[in-house]
């Protein structure tokens, strides 16, 4: 009798601790959990659970308890959900709580047990307040909405298909398209890139994974509003641990810029064609870019070949020569 009892004894603080230890365990992880009892229609919570919900444990549960908690914009689709997963489907839901007056985010994530016959036994679920990374979101919606480029994150899968699970408001104006056509599958943005592009970009995507190095580089999109448009992107690569590689940066219309420099060198081009046409030796010196600029009668008068001597400014000041001057 006492060695049976001792072994109670253990098994009870044991039983204590195990519960003391889930306990700490949710409120570190502000994770509260629950169960449904079918027959009496109640909801068996863990303490992180009420006073996530700001209950008290005395308070006796039920769904049409908790339905009166959830926020009032809310309540339809959350109600809808649940009863969805009465049927079956999954029940994996992000809703809001009215809790002392305050706003509360919460996750919710349930499994639900039926018999043969389909009728509802019982279930367990879990209740995970995430406010902290609503309100880090809202702040990062809010900056993103600021800048003219998009901030995104773009995935890489391992068996070689792609998505972008984030993007900023302005992906619209990006890409012609919004984040539910991008968010499991990024071949529509693929489709769209100039088919001279696409194999650049899809290699260097390849060797930004392989050496997890960044990613950069500049390609024409065919924008279904804008036509032709040129974008610029620049990403950071982070290995996930199912091997997938996951980028996070930004993407930027560049087509202003392309076109002026594009301009820039048609006139550079017209304008060293006419140099090289003039018999007379000239040269131009552009300070501001620190090159210079030499029409081929300048570079034959000096004994030059055309391609002896170039257009930058050191070696053009390399060839200046001081002729002294004796008093």
């Amino acid at each position: 009798m006492v060695i049976t009892t001792g072994f109670h004894r253990q098994l009870a603080e044991a039983l204590w601790e195990s519960r003391q230890d889930l306990a700490h365990a949710q409120t570190l992880a502000q994770i509260g959990s629950w169960r449904l009892n079918v027959a009496r229609n109640e909801l068996i919570w863990s303490d992180e659970n009420h006073r996530i919900f700001g209950i008290s444990k005395t308070t006796p549960m039920t769904y049409e308890a908790f339905l009166a908690i959830v926020h009032p914009d809310d309540r339809e689709y959350v109600d809808r959900m649940w009863k969805a997963g009465l049927r079956g489907e999954p029940y994996d839901i992000e809703h809001r709580l009215v809790v002392a007056d305050k706003v509360k985010w919460v996750r919710e994530k349930a499994i639900l047990e039926f018999d043969n016959k389909g009728n509802l036994l019982g279930g367990f679920g879990i209740t995970q307040d995430v406010t902290r990374r609503i309100d880090l979101q809202d702040q990062l919606t809010k900056v993103a909405a600021s800048v003219p480029g998009l901030i995104c994150s773009f995935r890489l899968r391992p068996d070689g298909s792609a998505c972008m699970p984030y993007a900023s408001p302005v992906i619209d104006s990006i890409y012609g398209m919004g984040i539910e056509v991008v968010s499991q599958d990024f071949n529509p943005v693929f489709a769209r890139i100039h088919p001279e592009d696409i194999g650049r970009i899809h290699a260097s995507i390849a060797e930004s994974a392989r050496s997890q190095q960044p990613w950069r580089d500049t390609y024409r999109y065919n924008h279904p509003l804008k036509g032709e448009v040129w974008h610029e992107g620049h990403s950071l690569p982070i290995r996930e641990a199912d091997g997938s590689i996951l980028w996070h940066g930004y993407v930027h219309d560049v087509t202003e810029r392309i076109n002026a420099e594009k301009a820039l060198q048609e006139r550079i081009d017209r304008y060293e064609l006419v140099l090289n046409g003039a018999q007379d030796a000239i040269w131009d010196w552009d300070v501001r870019n620190r090159r210079v600029n030499y029409s081929s009668r300048w570079k034959a008068l000096r004994g030059y070949a055309e391609h002896e001597i170039g257009n930058s400014e050191e070696e053009w000041s390399d060839n200046i020569r001081v002729q002294p001057t004796y008093v």
